[in-house]
């Protein structure tokens, strides 16, 4: 605290508050940073071994179409076309079921994003505590900053 003590006496207050605001923001966003970092270490995990639960409905109606083509018999052609026919029967059945292979939109986002909800609600509380902290130790409590214009500036307005 002592440099942001010496900021808010060498630059003013209202830096000083600015300052202490960005220390406390980069402070508190190296665990969440560090908790990203690991859930996307689990992403990249289960892309590697190939476990994309949200694929699941969408891989099952696939492959409830392959064992129906591979019961068929015919030309290449014909079996792009009956491919192309379950895909799309797969795309009406599951619309939000697909995730690309490789993709990292999975079952992680949403529990980081809880994470990140309730992290945001604690630092902004935090924050509160702290700038009402900062300003009884700096005696600024109930300050309001007031602007004089200068008694010789004459505005000219024009269109």
């Amino acid at each position: 605290m002592q440099p942001l003590n010496f900021i808010a006496n060498y630059y003013g207050e209202k830096f000083g508050f600015y300052f202490t605001w960005l220390v406390n923001y980069t402070a508190w966003l190296l665990p969440l940073a560090l908790v990203g970092l690991l859930f996307f270490m689990f992403q990249i995990v289960d892309i590697y071994r190939g476990n994309q639960s949200a694929m699941v409905p969408f891989n099952a109606c696939k492959e409830e179409g392959m064992n129906v083509l591979n019961k068929r018999s015919g030309s290449i052609k014909e079996a792009e076309t009956a491919w192309k026919q379950v895909e799309e029967k797969c795309l009406e059945k599951y619309p939000l079921g697909i995730v690309n292979l490789g993709s990292l939109d999975n079952q992680y986002n949403f529990y980081f994003m809880l994470i990140v909800a309730v992290w945001c609600t604690i630092f902004v509380e935090n924050w509160k505590r702290k700038q009402n902290l900062i300003a009884n130790k700096w005696m600024m409590r109930d300050f309001k900053e007031t602007q004089m214009e200068r008694p010789g500036y004459h505005a000219n307005i024009g269109v």
